[in-house]
């Protein structure tokens, strides 16, 4: 049995040595768990990266004589909740929200996830944590509010991927994915009565083909209108 102390709930963070040490955590040497820069309000975040792609980003690697120390991309993004679920159908009634999301935005508008359910004993009791290994999106993020110029997008395209060749076509793909998600936020919060987190510093991202992604799927909350509505 791994040992770890404290309670993984407890904490604000966890590092890549302490996620190993997870009693759920099966470390074969092939990945390597590195903790993410943005941090979810609900869970711990991780990338999850292959030790080949961290030993050639520490080492380096020579490339036409000239040796480049090339960044290790996730293959995966591990996310470990901090709810404290006391029965087996809390935690399955959270994973319905997710698929309550799915269901509307459908797979082109949300990083999909593999959401499992772990007994965690690292404390010397056993506890119900819900987990997800989701698909890791590469893009800039997404700031709804922050769009300036005349050509926003154009604008967004040329100051986040500075290196990228992007064309007008990537510009329509954005504003089309953009409008797709819009429409079905608007369906899941009319129709369901529940609306996801839109607002938080990492939630959304645009990717340099132009497809809008929901990265951040545990913030899901009941529509509440007040009395002018």
């Amino acid at each position: 049995m791994k040992n770890q102390s404290g309670d993984i709930r407890d904490k604000t963070s966890l590092t890549g040595e302490e996620v190993v040490q997870l009693n759920f955590i099966n470390d074969s040497g092939k990945y390597y768990f590195r903790k993410h820069n943005r941090q979810g309000m609900r869970s711990h975040v991780l990338e999850v990266l292959s030790t080949e792609d961290i030993l050639r980003e520490t080492n380096g690697e020579i490339v036409d004589g000239i040796r480049l120390y090339p960044r290790a991309v996730p293959k995966y993004m591990l996310r470990i909740l901090r709810n404290r679920f006391t029965t087996l159908q809390e935690t399955l009634d959270e994973i319905k929200t997710y698929h309550l999301v799915l269901k509307f935005l459908e797979a082109e508008c949300i990083a999909l996830s593999n959401e499992f359910v772990v007994d965690y004993t690292s404390t010397g009791k056993s506890k119900i944590v819900l987990c997800g290994l989701q698909e890791y999106v590469h893009g800039a993020i997404l700031d709804p509010w922050g769009f300036v110029g005349e050509t926003p997008l154009a604008t967004f395209y040329q100051s986040r991927f500075p290196r990228e060749k992007f064309h007008e076509k990537s510009i329509r793909k954005a504003r089309d994915s953009i409008a797709t998600f819009v429409a079905r936020m608007r369906k899941m919060i009319t129709e369901s009565g529940y609306v996801t987190d839109l607002a938080g510093n990492g939630n959304l991202i645009l990717t340099g083909a132009g497809d809008i992604k929901l990265v951040d799927i545990n913030n899901i909350i009941k529509v509440s209108l007040d009395s002018s509505r």
